[in-house]
């Protein structure tokens, strides 16, 4: 018995465990895969200099993925790289790279949608401890009167009171007030943390300066897999001062 309970847990576990996927860099005669902190990169050298992009960690399917991409100016003049240089395809077709704009935009609206949630939680809050202290009694008697010749009377009655409780509508008011903060702190810590990742992981246009090496984030909406766990194949085209450089990847579900 116990041995079944042990294998159904772990299947529990397995059922709801998310599929994981990893971004795997291809070698080709014109690049080379290295590794930086554990995160595999692919390099691949040109005339305007030589450039890298490293591939996200393991993410779940509905994860955004992260890349970093680093070139070095090998020119003797300033080259500018803007966020339209960059182009993304999964399985030859284009996908989206998110720009600091877009996902500064999506964190304000899943911030709307928050607010207006904390708003519905707090209102709740507020009502509750509104109603704290007070309560309602109903009480209800019964007495029967016996003669000495035998005979008897009944009678019956009820009373219903109300009362209130300062001391417990007070704690109620405090706990409402402790859980509003707590959710509004929640709310800001979210929205800030969005906002953050949003200028931290954009693509920022940037002069680099002859022998300067510049390194950037960037961002793709998630790449999900269908069942069957076939890989996808991912090519990111970095188009520097005219010059196209082409880096392939495979998305592959490793769980």
């Amino acid at each position: 018995m116990k041995k079944l309970l042990i294998l159904v847990v772990a299947l529990a576990a397995t059922a709801c465990a998310m599929p994981q996927y990893k971004n795997i860099p291809i070698e080709s005669g014109d690049s080379s895969k290295g590794y930086n902190y554990g995160r595999e990169f692919i390099m691949l050298g040109g005339s305007k200099g030589t450039l890298t992009i490293s591939a996200g960690e393991i993410t779940d399917a509905n994860a955004r993925q992260i890349f970093t991409l680093t070139f070095t100016n090998g020119t003797l003049k300033p080259i500018t790289i803007m966020d339209g240089d960059v182009t993304a395809y999964v399985d030859n077709a284009i996908h989206p790279i998110l720009t600091t704009e877009q996902m500064v935009a999506q964190a304000k609206k899943a911030a709307a949608w928050r607010a207006v949630a904390v708003g519905l939680s707090a209102a709740g809050n507020a009502m509750n401890a509104a109603n704290a202290g007070y309560g309602s009694a109903y009480t209800t008697s019964s007495a029967t009167a016996y003669g000495s010749n035998g005979t008897y009377a009944n009678a019956y009655g009820s009373s219903y009171t109300s009362y209130y409780d300062p001391v417990a509508a007070q704690l109620a008011q405090a706990r409402a007030d402790q859980q509003n903060a707590e959710l509004i702190s929640a709310m800001d810590a979210e929205h800030s943390a969005a906002i953050s990742f949003a200028y931290d992981n954009g693509l920022k246009p940037h002069t680099i300066a002859p022998g300067e090496t510049y390194q950037s984030n960037f961002v793709l909406n998630p790449i999900k897999i269908a069942k069957g766990h076939a890989d996808r194949n991912l090519l990111f085209e970095v188009d520097i001062d005219g010059e196209l450089y082409s880096v392939d990847f495979i998305r592959r579900r490793i769980q």
